[in-house]
């Protein structure tokens, strides 16, 4: 009778198995190299891109930014969510922000804490409580369908204006997409145009709204923007701020990026809108490309 062998097929098998594992923990370790690096290679070109970068048109040759600026916002949470990267470069660079929001949020029953909250989020944001309007009017109540009349709006900010006593230079609200297509913001942009018409303004700028597929690509998508758009910009500093005298001298775009502590000063803006922290906030203030990073538009 023939002798049997014993098959190695299951020890075959074993290495087989063994490489395969060994393989995918190389693969695995690798990532978890790599990934620090690149997070500290888009924190260090955060950190170097930051600040405030304006584009002209051809006729110009000069760019200011305006002495005073006024945030003209829907609900209270509107500053941190979508325009605070603006705010922190134009305090920094030695513009005085001004505030206005046009409701209380009231929408669950939460007017009179969200009012509270706008304030304190303003602060952390650099913006002190004496230049943060807000208002609590029946005409405009929170409601992603609850459509206001541009013209009573603009009026309620007009009669804002003539209680500062103050000239203020520029309007910074939503541009006609309002970014979530919300109907309290697209008023916000409508009653702009009304006011930019009337020469309220010496400038009126929109918040360009980021398309869906980019919206939520978080810094890297603000960082690209910033990138691409530098050969046509240059850089703010607080030299440039004075009052407008001639529009053809203005920035025909702003661009406000985030650097890492602003994005933490951001974050803790957010915090004190303690009645709106639900899971999604969290991952909005994540992942947004707002959160980083704005391109604010001449109308």
């Amino acid at each position: 009778m023939a002798p049997r062998f014993a098959s190695n097929a299951p020890m075959q098998q074993t290495q087989r198995t063994r490489r395969a594992a060994r393989r995918a923990f190389t693969h695995r370790r690798s990532w978890l190299v790599a990934l620090p690096v690149v997070v500290l290679a888009l924190l260090s070109l955060q950190s170097l891109l930051s600040g405030l970068w304006l584009t002209s048109s051809d006729s110009a040759t000069t760019e200011t930014l305006p002495r005073t600026a006024l945030v003209l916002t829907a609900h209270p949470d509107d500053e941190v969510m979508f325009f605070a990267p603006t705010i922190l470069a134009l305090v920094g660079a030695g513009v005085h922000v001004f505030a206005l929001c046009l409701s209380t949020g009231n929408a669950d029953g939460l007017g009179s804490v969200r009012h509270r909250e706008l304030v304190q989020a303003y602060n952390a944001l650099g913006v002190p409580e004496d230049r943060v309007g807000w208002l609590d009017d029946r005409k405009l109540q929170d409601g992603m369908r609850t459509v206001w009349d541009p013209t009573h709006v603009a009026g309620r900010v007009q009669r804002y204006l003539d209680s500062l006593g103050l000239q203020i230079d520029a309007l910074i609200t939503f541009d006609s997409m309002g970014v979530s297509s919300h109907a309290n913001h697209i008023a916000c942009h409508q009653a702009s145009l009304l006011l930019r018409d009337q020469g309220t303004f010496d400038a009126v700028y929109a918040l360009h709204s980021p398309r869906l597929a980019t919206k939520y690509l978080s810094l890297p998508s603000s960082l690209l923007g910033t990138l691409l758009s530098l050969p046509l910009s240059q850089r703010a500093v607080a030299a440039h701020v004075q009052p407008p005298i001639d529009k053809a001298i203005l920035p025909q775009t702003i661009r406000a990026l985030s650097s890492p502590s602003q994005y933490r000063q951001s974050l803790e803006a957010m915090r004190r809108h303690a009645s709106q922290l639900v899971w999604f906030r969290y991952v909005y203030i994540v992942l947004s490309q707002l959160m980083y990073g704005n391109l604010l538009v001449l109308l």
